[in-house]
């Protein structure tokens, strides 16, 4: 991985100064290979010598490996469209490394070995959220070798006083902001580019769309129980039938569970930008203290992916509907 600016909170990879050319961010995120598709064999009887096999090719799959190390990937489907990881840099080329540039290169790297790729750019806008809450906002592209995720093309945003992270495609009109390709389907540069208004200049759309939602969030004040039933929702035990989250005492609540839920209420009331005129006693400082607790619970290899591909960064948009149920 490498990275532009302040160590990242899970501290992995190398700084860069941000004037490095398109091969230096290449080689410094990892991105010289391919993954390579090779077929796999099952061991069959043979037709005429009894306790003979022969191998025979699997139809159904194949096999990615790296072309550096061969090291295995993942087993995918036969019908399965590769996304090199050269391909998700080259994306970012024309727009963060011409001399007219609309993005600045912030970030780029593999996980899990190559399993997965990303790169990150940030554009020269800025959001403020009732007029004090900077939200900076990003372009985030990646994909991944091992079958379980799709090519993603997405804006993302990164809350300056704390460093958080949260996808931009939240409301109800947000999903422009976020594009899923599945490996079924032919990797289209340009039709990515089109669908993110990024050809046509029109990518503050998404980015409106995320300010208003915000807004929206920063304007609804909260008292100590809808705090508490809005973390019970994400965080603790399901409520029995017939009865709702309000009605959950704490004695339902595991160890693990306890502990959940007192730290992102203590980042709730006194966490980064906790204070904040948008954030204080509103829901968007409980969706705030959800994104700080997904993206730096485990500064770590896992924590970054589950936070920003796996299941934090979904727990961050389930925070966002909650909130925004608590404002209609």
């Amino acid at each position: 991985m490498v990275y532009v600016g302040q160590t990242p909170w899970h501290k992995l990879g190398t700084r860069f100064v941000g004037t490095e050319n398109f091969d230096e961010w290449m080689t410094a995120a990892g991105f010289g290979w391919d993954a390579q598709i090779k077929p796999l064999f099952y061991n069959a009887n043979h037709a005429t010598l009894p306790g003979s096999t022969v191998p025979v090719a699997l139809k159904t799959h194949k096999l990615l490996v790296r072309s550096d190390t061969q090291m295995e990937l993942g087993v995918v489907g036969k019908d399965y469209k590769v996304v090199q990881p050269k391909q998700v840099m080259e994306f970012f080329r024309d727009i963060a490394f011409s001399s007219n540039s609309r993005y600045k290169m912030e970030t780029a790297g593999c996980l899990f070995d190559g399993k997965r790729v990303w790169a990150l750019a940030r554009t020269q806008n800025e959001i403020r959220i009732q007029g004090q809450d900077v939200i900076l906002p990003y372009l985030l592209l990646g994909t991944g070798f091992d079958g379980t995720i799709s090519t993603f093309a997405s804006y993302t945003s990164v809350r300056v006083v704390c460093h958080n992270t949260l996808s931009m495609a939240i409301g109800t009109n947000g999903l422009k902001a976020d594009i899923r390709i599945p490996h079924s389907s032919t990797f289209d540069e340009n039709s990515i580019k089109s669908a993110l208004g990024l050809i046509e200049g029109a990518e503050e759309a998404a980015m409106q769309n995320f300010e208003e939602t915000a807004n929206i969030l920063a304007g609804r004040k909260v008292d100590d129980k809808d705090m508490f039933s809005f973390f019970a929702k994400l965080y603790g035990p399901k409520p029995e039938e017939g009865k709702s989250y309000k009605d959950i005492t704490v004695g339902e609540f595991t160890d693990s569970q306890k502990g959940n839920i007192n730290e992102l209420i203590r980042l709730f009331k006194s966490g980064p930008g906790a204070t904040l005129r948008s954030a204080e006693s509103t829901a968007w400082g409980l969706v705030n203290a959800v994104t700080h607790f997904e993206d730096s619970k485990r500064d770590n290899v896992r924590g970054l992916a589950s936070s920003q591909f796996g299941a934090g960064s979904k727990r961050k948009l389930t925070a966002v509907t909650e909130g925004l149920a608590l404002a209609a």
